[in-house]
C-alpha cells in the first residue's frame, strides 16, 4: 500500500485503511505501508498495529519535501518490484504515475484508488499532466468510490474492464451510537449542559471541504440555539491548500464560544458517538469516509449535494442536501434540525440502517482480496 499520508497523520482516508488492513490480513494478504516521512519524531521504519510500515524522503513540507520523496519512493519501487507482486496507490493521481514509473518495469503489478473527485480532469490542462495521465493509465486496475470518478476515467480512456467499484467501507461496531451515560459522560467532562446539542466536522481543514462556508453558516446559531454547539475534528498541518489559519482568524470574528476544536485525533468514534448532527459542506469528494462514518454513528447529516454524497444521502430520509458554496441554505438546514429532535433521531436511524446493510468494511475487504487475487494469478500466467 503506498499512500502519501498515514497513522499518526490523521484524516479519513488515513481511518479508512486502518480499519481496512486487519481485515484484509484475516483474508490472508500480507499488507507493507509505504508513506512520506512529515516529521523528524517518526521513524523511517515502524510497525502500526502489527503492520510494517516504511517512511520514505526527509522530514519537511513543501517543495523540496515532495521532490525528495518522489526521488526517495522512486527508487524504493525499483529496489524491492522484483519481490512483491502488487502495488496499491491511494489518492493521488500523481502518485499512481509514480508508483507505475517506479514499480512497473520490474514487473509489479499496480492498482490506482482515486478518493477524490475532480482531481483527473484537471491534468488535461497541460503537457506535463498529460504525461502524468499517460503514467497513471498504466495501471492494471482502477479502484473508484463513486459513478462520478468512474466517469472521470472513462473519459480519459481508461476501458471499463479496468475499473472496479469498490465503496468505502465502515465498521459498524467500532462506529456506533454512543450509550445515553456515556453521551452524559462526555458533556461533562467538557464543561457541556446535558442538553447541548453538538453538530460536528470531521476531516482536512483545506479549501474543498467548504470550512469557511460552514463558519459563516454557524454565525447567528448560537443566538437561536443557547445549547448548540459546533465540534471541529481535524486539522490543516501537512496541507498545501490549508485554511486552518483562515478559520481560526473567522472564529475570532464569530460566536468562538460555541466552536470547539479538538484537532486530529486517534479514535474519532469515540466523538462521532456522542455527537447529534454530522455537517459536510464539501465542494467536491468521492464517497466521504467522515460521512460513513458519521451515519454508522447514527448523526443526522447535512452535506453539500454534490456526488458522492448524494449516493449516501437521500434527502430528508437519511439527511439534509443542501447547495455548495451556500452559507445562508447550510444555517437554514441545520438550524432545522436543531429544531426538531425527532428528525435528528429518524434522519440518524435510516442513515445508520443504510450504512450497516451496504457499506460494511468486511465487504470492502473482500472485493479488495478479491482483485489482488485475480492481479496476483495474472502477474504468474
Amino acid at each position: 500500500m503506498v499512500t502519501e499520508r498515514y497513522v499518526p497523520i490523521w484524516g479519513g482516508a488515513e481511518n479508512q485503511l486502518r480499519q481496512l488492513l486487519p481485515r484484509l490480513r484475516e483474508l490472508g494478504v500480507e499488507v507493507e505501508i509505504v508513506t512520506r516521512r512529515w516529521r523528524r519524531d517518526l521513524p523511517a521504519r515502524d510497525s502500526v498495529d502489527g503492520v510494517p510500515v516504511h517512511r520514505l524522503g526527509l522530514p519537511g513540507e513543501g517543495p523540496l519535501g515532495r521532490l525528495l520523496f518522489a526521488l526517495h519512493l522512486l527508487t524504493y519501487l525499483l529496489r524491492v518490484a522484483g519481490s512483491q507482486v502488487i502495488f496499491h496507490s491511494h489518492g493521488l493521481v500523481s502518485l499512481g504515475a509514480l508508483v507505475n514509473l517506479g514499480s512497473k518495469p520490474g514487473g509489479g503489478r499496480t492498482i490506482v484508488k482515486i478518493a477524490t473527485a475532480g482531481s483527473i480532469p484537471q491534468f488535461s490542462a497541460s503537457i506535463f499532466g498529460r504525461i502524468v495521465l499517460a503514467l497513471f493509465k498504466w495501471s492494471d486496475q482502477f479502484v473508484c468510490i463513486s459513478d462520478e470518478i468512474a466517469d472521470e476515467l472513462t473519459a480519459i480512456g481508461v476501458p471499463k474492464s479496468r475499473v472496479a467499484r469498490i465503496p468505502n467501507g465502515v465498521d459498524c461496531s467500532l462506529f456506533a451510537h454512543k450509550s445515553e451515560s456515556d453521551r452524559r459522560e462526555w458533556r461533562r467532562k467538557h464543561g457541556l449542559s446535558q442538553e447541548a446539542r453538538l453538530v460536528v466536522f470531521s476531516g482536512r481543514f483545506v479549501q474543498r471541504k467548504g470550512l469557511i462556508t460552514l463558519i459563516d453558516a454557524w454565525q447567528g446559531i448560537p443566538g437561536r440555539h443557547h445549547n448548540a454547539r459546533l465540534i471541529l475534528l481535524g486539522s490543516g498541518r501537512n496541507q498545501p491548500d490549508s485554511v486552518e489559519e483562515i478559520m481560526r482568524r473567522n472564529l475570532r470574528n464569530a460566536d468562538a464560544g460555541s466552536v470547539m476544536l479538538l484537532g486530529e485525533i486517534a479514535e474519532p468514534w469515540e466523538v462521532l458517538g456522542v455527537c447529534d448532527i454530522f455537517v459536510l459542506p464539501s465542494y467536491r469528494e468521492g464517497l466521504s469516509n467522515a460521512l460513513l462514518e458519521a451515519m454508522a454513528c447514527g448523526l443526522a447529516p447535512v452535506v453539500t449535494d454534490i456526488g458522492g454524497n448524494d449516493q449516501l444521502v437521500i434527502h430528508g430520509e437519511t439527511g439534509l442536501l443542501v447547495p455548495p458554496g451556500d452559507a445562508i441554505s447550510l444555517r437554514e438546514a441545520i438550524d432545522k434540525l436543531l429544531e426538531q429532535d425527532a428528525l435528528i433521531a429518524s434522519n440518524g436511524s435510516a442513515a445508520r440502517s443504510m450504512v450497516a446493510s451496504r457499506y460494511s468494511m468486511d465487504a470492502t475487504a473482500k472485493q479488495i482480496a478479491n482483485l489482488y487475487e485475480k492481479l496476483r494469478d495474472k502477474n504468474l500466467d
